[in-house]
């Protein structure tokens, strides 16, 4: 589970935050950017056939930056409900858990546990949030993780 990932580990030295491209990668496609600790999608651009990736660190923190490949897609409904799919609607991700946490990555308090069926699930969400984490996890591995504004 763990071939198609890289983890990035950097540190924020100064007092004040800091928002800027810090990192410059290889150009793998099918792939995104996460950071870990802060839950945010790190930002991705192009430049001389390679990825510049922009993340927001908080002053005197460390964070953990991880390319996972690009499983996962959700978009709230009208109605409340989230529409997460999984790969192309595939049934061969039915046998991995979604968690979905509101606002903040603990999975301690407050959390939605299914499992996919042919490759997507529909469930209704509580009111109050404003970003929700949502995993894609086979086991004790991640596989593919999001971030959903609202």
């Amino acid at each position: 589970p763990g071939n198609d990932k890289v983890l990035y580990g950097v540190y924020n030295r100064g007092k004040d935050p800091v928002k800027a491209e810090i990192l410059e990668v290889e150009d793998v496609p099918g792939v995104h950017y996460v950071e870990l600790w802060a839950d945010r999608e790190v930002a991705m651009r192009k430049v001389d056939g390679k990825i510049r990736l922009t993340a927001e660190i908080d002053g005197d923190t460390a964070g953990n930056i991880v390319r996972l490949p690009r499983l996962l897609n959700a978009k709230i409904q009208p109605d409340g409900m989230i529409h997460v799919t999984v790969g192309d609607k595939d049934p061969k991700y039915d046998a991995l858990e979604l968690k979905i946490a509101y606002d903040k990555d603990t999975f301690d308090d407050e959390v939605i546990v299914c499992q996919p069926y042919n490759g997507e699930a529909l469930l209704p969400l509580r009111g109050g949030y404003k970003k929700l984490i949502v995993k894609l996890v086979d086991g004790i591995y991640l596989r593919d993780q999001i971030v959903v504004n609202k």
